[in-house]
């Protein structure tokens, strides 16, 4: 499978980007979660003072109206008007359930014109009972499906023969929550928890919810809030576009730089090794700008070039570097374990002549010819290389002087041969180990 490289890099970019967005997105969902938690907690807690906060203020207001109603009540002479002024009072004031003023006969029993029921029933009272009271005090209570909240003390007269006990509903600051808060409230149960109030909704869908206690033993309640959290698809319809465009103008920019910085450089270079590579005929030369995966081609031009730096490009044998490194391998082995080697120079004399007699084609081609001669003659682990423009270097792993003789005789055999090179005939004449002329005729 081929890839063009450019097409690659846009392909990265491209997914790099949607791995961003995809990160992003988990990203927002975890911050949406727990974004609505912390919403949700802070609500709670504030939603929850604020109806402390009124709690107070309702029990403040209701001691207000028993100083009210407790300076009335003082003269017996006004008891008959007190007991007009209630009817008026309970119009102005409908949160108040019932007002009782209780008195005691000389025998010490209560005695109440009232006939609404209370938290603290006129006959379980005691005349006793109120002679310590230094400030009236505050109670709750259910009686049947009503919540009370009632304050009670005596009356201050000379002998503290009443009782005065004003009760109201006790969730009638709900009133004013809703009023503030913007939420409207219904009566929703009455349970073995507390009263339940529910905020009034018109969708009717229930969606997350956040519970209010309110009241104490007594008198308990709940009040069930409608949670209104953030909307992940919202927020995200919202941003996206934003992000889409930042992550679209970031790959844009990265895709510039890329190209500027990288990839032109490397089809450059690419080229460039693919030329020089094409003067070998076993070089793979594919697309410049291609890789089979990654910087395939470029691997295989790579490895071309530096056959071609350890290669004679004429003769297709090893180059000098290669040689002396050889040579310098060969003379440790004789140190260490007495091997012994030979070495043999061939120099091919009057070749600049010939050069000019014959041109630089029809040499190259002789002297691979001469090279073709050289590696069939020697054996696998002998080494020949060009060692310069016309000398040729041979190292022979030998034992006997009789064994060198025989393959210089053998080496000098290959090459001292009719050669036929495009219909001519040309001879290397006879040398002996560095010198050799070289002469022609036609064929």
């Amino acid at each position: 499978m081929k890839l063009n490289i450019s097409n690659f890099s846009v392909i990265l970019v491209a997914g790099l980007s949607l791995l961003m967005f995809v990160l992003w997105s988990l990203s927002l969902l975890v911050l949406v979660d727990r974004q609505n938690q912390q919403t949700a907690t802070a609500l709670q807690q504030n939603l929850h003072a604020q109806v402390l906060l009124l709690q107070q203020k309702q029990q403040l207001w209701l001691q207000s109206q028993y100083y009210l109603l407790n300076t009335l009540a003082k003269s017996p002479a006004d008891e008959q008007n007190f007991q007009s002024f209630l009817w008026d009072y309970y119009q102005r004031n409908p949160s108040i359930w019932s007002v009782n003023l209780v008195r005691f006969d000389q025998r010490g029993r209560p005695v109440s014109r009232s006939n609404k029921p209370g938290c603290l029933q006129p006959g379980q009272m005691l005349r006793e009972d109120f002679d310590d009271y230094l400030v009236p005090r505050i109670s709750s209570c259910r009686i049947d499906d009503k919540a009370l909240l009632e304050i009670a003390g005596p009356v201050s007269t000379n002998d503290n023969s009443k009782v005065l006990l004003i009760s109201m509903d006790y969730f009638h600051f709900l009133n004013e929550f809703s009023f503030l808060s913007g939420r409207r409230l219904q009566h929703a149960a009455d349970t073995k928890q507390g009263i339940q109030y529910r905020e009034f909704s018109t969708s009717g869908n229930a969606g997350k919810q956040i519970t209010i206690p309110v009241g104490e033993e007594g008198v308990f309640g709940e009040l069930h809030l409608e949670l209104n959290p953030i909307s992940f698809w919202e927020l995200f319809q919202r941003q996206a576009a934003i992000v889409l465009l930042i992550l679209l103008s970031a790959a844009v920019l990265i895709l510039t730089l890329l190209h500027l910085n990288l990839i032109r450089p490397l089809q450059e270079l690419a080229e460039k090794m693919r030329r020089a590579a094409k003067s070998q005929q076993d070089s793979d030369t594919g697309a410049s700008s291609e890789i089979r995966p990654g910087l395939k081609v470029m691997d295989d031009y790579f490895k071309v070039l530096k056959k071609m730096a350890k290669r004679d490009p004429v003769t297709g044998l090893n180059n000098r570097v290669i040689f002396e490194d050889r040579l310098s391998q060969a003379i440790l082995e004789g140190k260490r374990n007495g091997r012994k080697y030979a070495l043999v120079m061939i120099e091919i004399h009057g070749l600049d002549d010939f050069v000019h007699q014959r041109g630089q084609y029809i040499v190259d081609v002789l002297l691979r010819r001469v090279a073709e001669g050289l590696r069939e003659s020697l054996r696998e682990s002998d080494q020949v290389a060009r060692f310069e423009r016309n000398l040729f270097a041979i190292l022979l792993e030998v034992q006997q002087q009789d064994q060198l003789n025989s393959l210089v005789e053998k080496i000098y055999l290959a090459i001292t041969r009719h050669y036929q090179i495009h219909g001519r005939e040309f001879v290397c004449v006879k040398c002996i180990f560095r010198h050799c002329a070289v002469s022609g005729s036609r064929g």
